[in-house]
């Protein structure tokens, strides 16, 4: 699933949901079946284009964007299985109907130091750090790089406060509303997280498409978060595609009012060299010199409940918000 992105509230879900998760069996030797499930109730206010960077089929001021996730994961000693299908609105049509996406089928293993291994339809390793930095919720540039994939062996792992990720992809074969790409992927990550200080690389070379690196950064000063990358993507020139080299430039500041409700504003910056304006047909957007900047506020209810509102303004997009609730169990 590649969406607007939250990859960050993404992470914090699935570490929730560790502890949320209604449990279905319980076995005297520690084997369990779950139950796993996330909400998004909201939509965009005002916005003409979607994020693929296509024009809506119909005149609305209000666009739905609810969103739905059930999952099953299934551990067995130190081997897992995780399968999830998503149910999410096709927010460029008229209809505005729900379809639904196999978004996750995969099963893992889990070493003694708790490093995973896995393999099957999942997020890459670069996925998981895409949008470090950026504490929009939807305004942001966002980082192009490969989403979940189809075969994709995953190794993830940590040692004192350092975190590393690599994947490896085969060609996608499975075009039926998902964003499996087209050419193998490889991709991963190295990052040192310290107790105010958050420093992350990521790359990743898509084959006859293009290589993207980034350099991510969070701090924390009390109250004051302050956050940012820099994703520089080098498209290699295919007949027919969108060719442009692109920089992205993002910027955050956060403050943090008390334990529930927060003030997020983000800058991002496009610099394009296009060769081309053709687009491709699987659905790269084609990056235009741009900048603009978002604002909102988050405010968490509870623990696996939060509610975000955004406004975005300047750029070709112009104006619009963005509000939703977030449950997850």
């Amino acid at each position: 699933m590649k969406r607007t992105n939250l990859s960050l509230l993404v992470c914090s879900l699935l570490a929730a949901s560790s502890v949320n998760a209604v449990t279905l069996y319980q076995g005297e030797n520690g084997d369990k079946v779950d139950l796993v499930g996330s909400f998004e109730v909201g939509g965009y206010f005002g916005k003409d284009y979607n994020d693929n960077g296509e024009r809506w089929e119909y005149d609305s001021y209000y666009t739905d964007d609810t969103f739905m996730s059930y999952g099953i994961r299934v551990q067995t000693g130190q081997i897992y299985s995780h399968l999830d299908l998503d149910f999410e609105r096709q927010t460029w049509t008229k209809e505005n109907e729900f379809q639904m996406v196999l978004d996750k089928a995969y099963v893992g293993w889990q070493f003694d130091n708790g490093d995973k291994i896995e393999f099957g339809r999942t997020d890459t390793a670069y996925d998981h750090y895409d949008q470090m930095g950026d504490f929009s919720v939807d305004g942001a540039g966002e980082v192009r790089e490969a989403g979940d994939q189809d075969a994709t062996l995953k190794y993830r792992g940590s040692f004192n406060n350092f975190k590393y990720g690599i994947s490896y992809s085969t060609q996608g074969w499975d075009h039926y509303k998902t964003d499996s790409r087209v050419g193998e992927v490889v991709n991963g990550y190295f990052g040192y997280f310290g107790d105010n200080v958050d420093v992350l690389v990521g790359a990743e070379t898509v084959d006859e498409r293009g290589d993207i690196y980034s350099l991510h950064a969070r701090g924390f000063v009390g109250p004051v978060r302050l956050g940012g990358f820099i994703s520089q993507y080098d498209a290699e020139e295919r007949e027919g595609y969108d060719t442009s080299d692109a920089l992205l430039y993002v910027a955050s500041v956060g403050y943090d009012f008390n334990d529930k409700l927060a003030l997020n504003v983000v800058y991002t910056n496009v610099d394009v060299d296009t060769e081309t304006r053709e687009v491709a047909d699987d659905g790269y957007r084609l990056w235009i010199d741009d900048s603009w900047v978002s604002a909102g506020l988050v405010y968490n209810y509870r623990s696996n409940i939060k509610v975000k509102v955004e406004f975005v303004t300047g750029g070709e997009q112009g104006s619009y918000g963005y509000s939703k609730a977030y449950y997850w169990f």
